[in-house]
């Protein structure tokens, strides 16, 4: 089977068209178009609008719409208390053609399959945009780690990569989680830790079983930072272009000085996007998490909002 990017023609005309063509219609794709539809439903609409302005086959944009392997499990453990406890759990493969496939790993309250498979179709645009050897994955758990103790926490990382080593979706060669919201170095590290017990004297790459662990467990520095130099840099690659600065109103000599902003999300990646924008003289105005959020017209501080939130922890946006 061809690569997900034939010559990365296919993959780059999506991105392309998807963030500047217009919302495309929904009808047709769902049953009620006045429904807002899910997000795997946004996605496969924007891989087909785009896959119109390409040569690749109908029945091939069909085949980059959906997932390879679904894994859907609930996973179980017994709390403090003696109770025990279930949790819905996902990990979905986009493409497994070009292995090991690569993605996150999402927990929160909220999370479910729907999610959880548009995330894995895009991790597959995405390695195969930057010419990584990975096939797209994606993988999840549905809770809510603050009503948890960290024994808790740790016991539901680990119960959720056995069961994934159990149905051959984590190894090095095979399915590589990373963190995602509500996961950091710490989640990574409890995941490798149990994919060694079971495996750690047969499998050399057993370090390579997981990325974004911490950098004494062999993760990488600057890794937390990343996606914030990543964005930025877009941010100024787009705003170079003559076309979108008419479209907001910006001199071709304005760079982002005055230029306002609002970050959804204010987690490790939200806070370093927001820091390196406001050196660049772009002023922060809003701040949105999944517990409310903060506006001030006049501009927000981020390392006073992240001391704010240190010293407050059980504070709310």
């Amino acid at each position: 089977m061809n690569r997900l990017r034939p010559n990365g023609y296919f993959a780059k005309n999506i991105l392309s068209r998807a963030a500047f063509q217009p919302r495309p219609t929904m009808q047709g794709i769902y049953v009620n178009s006045k429904e807002e539809p899910d997000f795997r439903q946004m996605v496969s609409s924007f891989v087909e609008q785009a896959g119109r302005y390409t040569r690749i086959p109908k029945e091939n944009v069909e085949l980059y719409k959906k997932n390879d392997s679904v894994l859907k499990m609930n996973i179980s453990i017994v709390r403090d208390d003696g109770q025990l406890e279930i949790f819905p759990a996902y990990r979905i493969q986009h493409k497994t053609h070009l292995l090991p496939t690569k993605g996150g790993t999402r927990v929160t309250a909220n999370t479910n399959l729907l999610q959880q498979e548009a995330l894995a179709t895009l991790m597959g645009f995405k390695c195969a945009l930057l010419d990584l050897p990975y096939g797209g994955a994606h993988g999840g758990i549905r809770a809510d780690l603050t009503n948890y103790s960290r024994r808790e926490q740790e016991a539901i990382f680990r119960t959720f990569t056995l069961q994934c080593v159990k149905a051959n979706f984590f190894k090095a060669s095979v399915d590589v989680p990373g963190p995602d919201q509500g996961t950091s170095s710490r989640e990574m590290n409890w995941m490798m830790d149990s994919y060694s017990t079971l495996f750690g004297q047969k499998d050399i790459n057993t370090y390579a079983s997981v990325t974004g662990k911490s950098v004494l467990r062999g993760g990488i520095e600057g890794y937390d930072e990343a996606n914030g130099v990543a964005t930025n840099t877009a941010i100024q690659m787009a705003l170079s272009n003559q076309e979108v600065r008419e479209r907001y109103g910006l001199t071709m000599d304005q760079n982002l000085q005055g230029v306002t902003f609002i970050c959804q999300g204010w987690g490790r990646r939200g806070v370093s996007i927001s820091k390196k924008l406001v050196q660049k003289g772009a002023v922060l105005v809003g701040v949105m998490n999944s517990t409310g959020g903060v506006y001030n017209p006049s501009g927000i501080d981020p390392d006073h909002l992240i001391e704010f939130i240190s010293n407050n922890p059980e504070s709310r946006l």
